[in-house]
């Protein structure tokens, strides 16, 4: 019988598939350079050496490249240029469409947008004209993607995403002067995606994009201010401050305490241990919870930071410097942790999720690191202090796993970090009991592909 390949097509395919579609368990067509699947999803597409067939004339090696490369950039630039004509369509301000969406959920407990302004270029149509407002609606576009809208289980990195960063990274390297406040807040919103959906490594890649591009305007120099209340109320109206502080909040997230925060302390002043307590306390209204919550994610923000620092450069953990820190941390945690209950309870849903989930996750760390170290040289006490302070939170976690349902679907991507923790956490402390590991297992396998991963990694063990 007849081959149904010609001897030219046969010499542009591999006889296994690519590592991609094997790892994925998909149909692979083989085709070199790169298959069809891999081709389709920007995805880098590689054979086992051995099977890689080199074509004799170098000319038609350098012809598949391009047409390689010819086909990559169109298929994002497809993408993008279907997207600005729906867009066009659409009437963005209405009650009924992903920018609504956005407003409602991601915008709660991530402020980087001054809504006001916001809403005034979408009333010029200024998408149309200034690719930087264009790019920000495809990130927002991005990022009120459901996790249970997608396939089972959900890959985010599809070819939305794919488009998306392709535009992005386009609109970086092209960039020929000071990078406008657009650019940051999409590069912000597409490391948000990316960290949330398990895409750590391109998440820090974008994150960097934003903290170098950020630095020439200068706001890697911004202070934390002295008032409080007043201060922070103000800096809430300034784009420029909010991207500094939300850049501060993603590199604490992805655990990169690359950035540095001048006078943090200021942002501690109401965690610190004193006769009256309520000295410097927030007093600001019922109204202002996106203020609250933004506040309280940077001074998270801030305590994770110091947690890393403590556990990655302490030479002596039991030395009288090393546990004056411990206390103090331990002891601030505590309170931050007691203050964003307090608002939870008060009925603010999404509120503080995001700090009260940091504020978990780097007790989870420090504790944790105690409890080792008082292991390695039988200090019973500490180590007494440090499994009753994970029990505790541990269990505390345990009993509210299912209220982070809702707020995953309303937007909320990165407080399951916390869970994973605990659920670890659980594991090494009492290996015999798995009752409570169980609904943490659960609460993980319902989001996308990183702690659906996460949630078979725990079976596994």
């Amino acid at each position: 019988m007849e081959d149904c390949f010609g001897d030219s097509e046969l010499s542009n395919r591999s006889p296994r598939v690519c590592l991609n579609c094997k790892a994925r368990k998909r149909k692979c067509d083989k085709t070199l350079p790169a298959c069809s699947r891999c081709d389709r999803l920007l995805l880098r597409c590689e054979y086992d050496s051995t099977d890689s067939i080199v074509a004799d004339n170098d000319f038609s090696n350098i012809s598949s490249s391009l047409r390689l490369i010819s086909s990559v950039f169109g298929s994002w630039m497809s993408w993008v240029r279907n997207f600005y004509l729906s867009v066009q369509k659409m009437h963005l301000n209405s009650s009924e469409n992903f920018v609504s969406t956005y407003l409602v959920t991601v915008h709660r407990w991530f402020p980087i947008i001054d809504e006001e302004r916001f809403k005034d270029r979408l009333e010029s149509h200024s998408y149309e004209y200034d690719i930087n407002d264009f790019l920000l609606l495809t990130s927002i576009y991005l990022i009120v993607r459901r996790p249970d809208e997608q396939q089972r289980p959900a890959i985010m990195d599809d070819d939305p995403y794919q488009a998306v960063r392709h535009f992005y990274f386009h609109v970086f390297a092209d960039l020929t002067s000071e990078p406008s406040i657009q650019f940051l807040q999409s590069g912000l919103l597409l490391a948000t995606y990316e960290y949330g959906h398990g895409l750590v490594d391109a998440a820090r890649n974008t994150l960097f994009s934003c903290l170098s591009a950020s630095m020439l305007l200068g706001l890697h120099q911004t202070k934390a201010p002295l008032g409080v209340d007043s201060a922070w109320k103000r800096a809430m109206k300034d784009e420029a401050t909010l991207i500094c502080w939300a850049i501060v909040v993603t590199d604490r997230k992805l655990q990169l305490p690359v950035t540095k925060i001048i006078d943090e302390a200021n942002l501690l002043s109401d965690l610190e241990v004193t006769e009256n307590k309520s000295d410097g306390r927030l007093s600001w209204d019922h109204d202002a919870y996106t203020a609250t919550s933004f506040y309280r994610q940077v001074q998270s923000s801030v305590l994770v930071g110091n947690v890393l620092d403590l556990i990655l450069n302490a030479t002596d953990p039991f030395s009288e410097e090393c546990q004056r820190r411990f206390k103090v941390l331990d002891s601030q945690l505590q309170c931050a942790i007691h203050l964003t209950l307090q608002t939870e309870t008060a009925g603010q849903l999404n509120s503080v999720s995001e700090a009260l989930s940091l504020n978990r996750s780097a007790f989870f760390l420090l504790n944790w690191w105690q409890y080792e170290h008082s292991q390695k040289i039988n200090n019973e006490a500490a180590l007494l202090q440090s499994r009753m302070a994970l029990e505790s939170v541990i269990r505390i976690t345990v009993e509210t796993v299912s209220d982070f349902l809702p707020r995953i679907y309303a937007g909320w991507f990165n407080g399951v970090q916390c869970i994973f923790l605990a659920a670890v956490t659980a594991m090494q402390l009492d290996p015999t009991n798995s009752t409570r590991v169980e609904e943490l297992k659960e609460m993980l396998g319902i989001q996308s592909l990183r702690w659906n991963s996460a949630a078979e990694y725990l079976r596994i063990l």
